[in-house]
């Protein structure tokens, strides 16, 4: 999956390069994140509830078929909001407890499409459209904290690991000349490991809504 992706990705850029299109760069912040849970044999890894926020910023190449569509290929990083505060039971009877933690951060690899439907408009909106592959980085371990009344509390760090996935983005925007700005649901998918006793692996996914600025040149 993700060999063939990168494939068809360099392919895409490749021939893209050879034709007169316009680079894109842009930053932007989530207004709202959440990721799902991840099961370990009963135990949920994590609540899913962000705190603080995240940001990216990246490039893109657009090239277009007409004046009312392109298409082209973009690169990024996507820096996650951190996870708050959960439980985590392993087994019945445990009380683990960890503090905040850095899901993932992410570099998405991606073929994007934008479609403007009044491109003689001053101000153009655009319907916007991205789907690649998600390279995820920068995993922390998990800090432990067991709580159980009546019992001294002990400290416990879990290895943890990472695995890239899926990347997607569909959206709207508008622009003026040289500026953009967009809205767009989003989402990183991926596995976190985690070792206890063994490595366990579960399916998950960063998902947000972002506020992107962009500049064409």
């Amino acid at each position: 999956m993700k060999k063939l992706s990168m494939i068809l990705l360099l392919a895409g850029i490749s021939s893209l390069s050879f034709a007169k299109g316009e680079i894109n760069l842009r930053v932007g912040v989530d207004t709202y994140s959440t990721a799902t849970g991840t099961d370990f044999g009963g135990g949920k890894l994590y609540s899913g509830d962000t705190d603080g926020v995240g940001y990216e910023f990246g490039i893109e190449y657009l090239w277009g078929f007409n004046e009312n569509f392109k298409l082209g290929a973009g690169v990024g990083y996507q820096k996650a909001a951190k996870l708050k505060e959960s439980v985590v039971n392993f087994a019945p009877g445990d009380y683990w407890v960890y503090k905040k933690f850095n899901l993932y951060d992410s570099v998405p690899l991606y073929i994007t499409g934008k479609y403007i439907p009044f491109a003689n408009w001053k101000i153009k909106p655009y319907l916007k459209a991205n789907l690649g592959y998600s390279f995820n980085i920068g995993n922390d371990d998990m800090d432990l904290l067991y709580v159980e009344p009546g019992l001294p509390n002990e400290n416990d760090r879990l290895d943890t690991k990472v695995d890239g996935g899926l990347y997607y983005g569909i959206g709207i925007g508008a622009e003026y000349k040289m500026i953009g700005v967009e809205l767009l649901y989003q989402g990183n998918m991926g596995a976190i490991k985690a070792y206890d006793e063994e490595w366990v692996k579960d399916n998950t996914n960063y998902q947000r809504i972002s506020l992107i600025f962009n500049v064409n040149f």
